[in-house]
């Protein structure tokens, strides 16, 4: 069973995680309406330097921690039989198998209907082919993911999620048997981006299993805290190295390495967070939101960005560094004040769309 103090550890991470993933998504300034590029294409160092440390840094912690977490919480309490897995595998028929199509589906009719309106035609890239003119294999591929992500690409995440819970027996099975040999060969080949299927990728099956190991051998994700200060004093001279090398030969170790010591940061820095009350209510408070603030930043994100860029030019970079933290603070606002007013109005649909968060 996990404490009261553990779980609630893990409830105030929610929020800010996924606000990490609004920013990973926010790391690109330049948008195109119709094979023109807008916004800011020539960085600059100065915001180079401060979406690197943000979006590439800091926010990366944030999916490792996601599929660390949902391994985790999956394996909690579990039972090798098949009534256990049948309970399992039924929840979460709910909170993720509805959710991603519903998602999904609905994007796809977005960017349909706006694809058929002349006055919302003109802030699509003019890339793609029309909806209208796709086969039924090529919707299902958009909606499911199977030859790349899907058309509300944030869901990869959870299509690689459901792929790892279809696959849970096997997790179960070689955590119990192979255990910290498996996953420090996981870390390896990850550290070295080596890896041979497209889903579920080497980030989600590594740090799933490394929540699916801590859940079956009893401990929890903040058996770190013991290293957590050092893991900080490491890492934060590191994130700013990285900030400054990102994209350079030889960096990809040193950035995987960044992201490691993040997330022990961040766990350990959860045992601080809770001493405050009026943080720690705020975060409880929010995470209710995060589902949704999740699912719906993307195409939003993109549409604020868009016609941000089409009416106000980014002729510096204090301009533009602006506009990196206010387009995705305004999305974050915005869909985190929507959340508990459609929940209250359209409890059932907006229990459907969120899987019952």
């Amino acid at each position: 069973m996990l404490s009261n103090e553990a779980s609630l550890r893990l409830k105030i991470l929610r929020f800010p995680l996924i606000v990490g993933v609004v920013f990973i998504h926010n790391y690109d300034l330049s948008s195109t309406l119709h094979g023109s590029s807008i916004g800011f294409a020539h960085a600059g160092a100065l915001l180079d330097f401060v979406r690197n440390i943000v979006s590439q840094g800091i926010a990366r912690v944030s999916v490792p921690l996601l599929f660390l977490i949902s391994g985790y919480l999956f394996f909690l309490d579990f039972q090798p039989t098949i009534q256990s897995l049948a309970g399992k595998l039924k929840s979460r028929s709910r909170t993720l198998l509805i959710p991603f199509i519903f998602w999904n589906v609905a994007t796809l009719t977005v960017i349909a209907l706006a694809q058929s309106v002349p006055a919302a035609s003109k802030f699509l890239s003019g890339k793609t082919t029309p909806v209208s003119h796709l086969n039924g294999e090529a919707l299902l591929d958009l909606i499911f993911g199977i030859h790349g992500v899907p058309i509300s690409y944030q869901f990869w995440f959870i299509r690689d999620l459901m792929v790892l819970v279809l696959l849970s027996p096997l997790v179960y099975v070689l955590c119990r048997r192979l255990g910290a040999p498996l996953l420090l060969a996981l870390l390896g080949l990850w550290l070295a981006n080596i890896w041979w299927v497209a889903v579920p990728a080497s980030d989600a099956t590594l740090f799933f299993m490394i929540g699916a190991w801590l859940a079956i051998k009893g401990m929890t994700p903040f058996c770190v805290d013991r290293i957590g200060s050092l893991a900080t004093i490491v890492y934060i001279p590191l994130l700013l190295f990285d900030a400054v090398r990102f994209g350079s030969a030889g960096d990809l170790v040193v950035h995987k390495v960044s992201i490691l010591l993040g997330v022990v940061s961040v766990l350990w820095m959860t045992r601080y967070a809770i001493r405050s009350d009026d943080l720690k209510n705020h975060l409880v408070r929010l995470s209710g939101t995060s589902f949704f603030v999740f699912a719906a930043h993307e195409p939003l994100l993109t549409i604020c960005r868009k016609i941000s860029f089409k009416w106000v030019p980014l002729h510096s970079s204090y301009v533009a560094v602006g506009f990196y933290f206010l387009i995705p603070a305004f999305v974050i606002a915005l869909l985190a004040s929507l959340h508990p007013r459609m929940s209250v109005r359209f409890p059932r649909f907006t229990a459907l769309a969120c899987g019952g968060r």
